[in-house]
Parts: structure tokens; sequence; C-alpha cells
């Protein structure tokens, strides 16, 4: 199931407020810990996701014909990174998958003062998932197995 969250980049999070649903895409990386992100801690979903971490989520792998769908959903939570070494741990993991953003991270002012400004207002984010929906065309139309993950209990 997670060959499908390693061959992607981008996973697509839903948020819902008193303004409504939300949909954002971020850049995620995996571990066995969770799926990180960076965002704005202003921008809507994180502050949609302060007030309430619930969060459905989609990931896929790019495919032109319908045979080849791959993708998961996600129902799970999402809270930001807190402890120094839970930083220090999404970082690396981050790193791993996109070293090209190691220039962002470590010598934001080097990338010029829009990016260092961005960079300085970034911070950790995991979506713990609970339930994974995993669909699976390549093994016949419309294949999708449903996993529930104890992972979440464990972070509550």
């Amino acid at each position: 199931m997670w060959t499908i969250a390693d061959a992607a980049s981008v996973m697509t999070l839903a948020s819902c407020s008193r303004h409504g649903p939300w949909a954002a895409d971020v850049y995620f990386a995996r571990s066995e810990d969770g799926l990180y992100f960076y965002s704005s801690p202003q921008s809507r979903h994180c502050q949609d996701f302060a007030a309430d971490s619930r969060t459905a989520a989609t990931i896929h792998v790019a495919s032109e014909h319908w045979r080849d769908i791959r993708g998961l959903q996600i129902v799970g939570k999402v809270v930001p990174v807190i402890e120094r070494s839970a930083k220090a741990a999404a970082m690396a993991v981050y790193l791993a998958k996109f070293p090209l953003v190691r220039d962002f991270f470590q010598s934001p002012k080097s990338m010029g003062k829009a990016i260092a400004d961005k960079m300085g207002r970034v911070a950790p984010y995991v979506l713990w998932a609970e339930t994974i929906y995993v669909t699976d065309n390549t093994s016949g139309f419309g294949n999708r197995q449903e996993y529930h993950v104890a992972q979440l209990d464990s972070h509550s």
C-alpha cells in the first residue's frame, strides 16, 4: 500500500471549518510515524486543523488510463509537530525525499528575500492515518481495499 505514497510527491488534504470545506495540495514525505508536510500555520487548512484536526486526504500516482489508476484515500488527523526531536525527524524524512529543498531550510536567505520570508513562516505537520482505502485498478477494475491503522490511537 505504501508503495503508492512513496511513488507520489503530492497529497491533497481536506479540512472543514465554519467557512466551509477546503482542499489543499502539499508535498509530503512518509515515515513509519506518518505523512509529514510543511505549511504555514496561517494557511487556511492549518487554521482549520488547529480547530479540528480531522482530515481526509488523497494520494495518487499519475496515470493516463483508467486501468492504471492507483491511489490512497486516507481518513485521519493532522497535527503540528512540536517537539524538537520530532521536528528533526520530520526534517530528515522530508529532506530524504526532497533533497533539492535542503537549501530552502538550511540557508533560506541565499535563495532570496521572498523565499526566506516564506520559509520563515512554515512549520512541520504530520497526518496520522486511521483508515486507508487503497484503489488499484492494475489488479482489476474497481479493486479497493480498506485498512484500519492502529497507529492513530497511540498518538491521540
